[in-house]
């Protein structure tokens, strides 16, 4: 880490830029490190062991009594600078300021994909057993055989 690195409350702080995000050290296997902004209040970046620095954004939507969200930015290198990403937490913390929360929609996104795959599961199934009640008593069996080795 540079010298203009801080730590306050356990947490490395400094002024995120090219040179502080190289300098970062790589943790040890299975671990991850942290470096907060100075300038933006929830901006970071974190280091995996693998040596992938990833930006990220922590922010709460309604205070200290609501849960702390985490929303990834992308990575460093070739998608974004960290200027560019600084520049992005600022957008998005504006959006979160007028109360659009970006984990909560990517959540809901998530769970309508399962909920549409539980249902096309279903039809498949439907489907399936109708094709092989002629050949077997128990079309479920069969079918819970063929999802358990895939």
């Amino acid at each position: 880490m540079p010298d203009t690195t801080r730590k306050r409350r356990g947490k490395s702080t400094a002024r995120i830029n090219k040179s502080t995000v190289d300098a970062m050290p790589t943790p040890a296997a299975g671990g991850r490190a942290m470096l907060w902004d100075t300038e933006v209040k929830g901006f970071g970046v974190r280091i995996a062991a693998s040596g992938v620095r990833t930006y990220l954004l922590r922010y709460r939507m309604a205070g200290r009594d609501t849960p702390q969200r985490t929303l990834t930015i992308g990575r460093h290198g070739s998608p974004f600078t960290a200027e560019q990403a600084r520049k992005r937490a600022v957008e998005l913390l504006a959006q979160v300021r007028l109360g659009v929360d970006h984990v909560a929609d990517r959540d809901a996104a998530v769970a309508a994909a399962i909920a549409g795959l539980d249902a096309r599961s279903d039809r498949m199934f439907a489907t399936f057993a109708d094709v092989n009640r002629r050949r077997s008593r128990d079309p479920a069996r069969i079918w819970l055989n063929i999802c358990k080795s895939e």
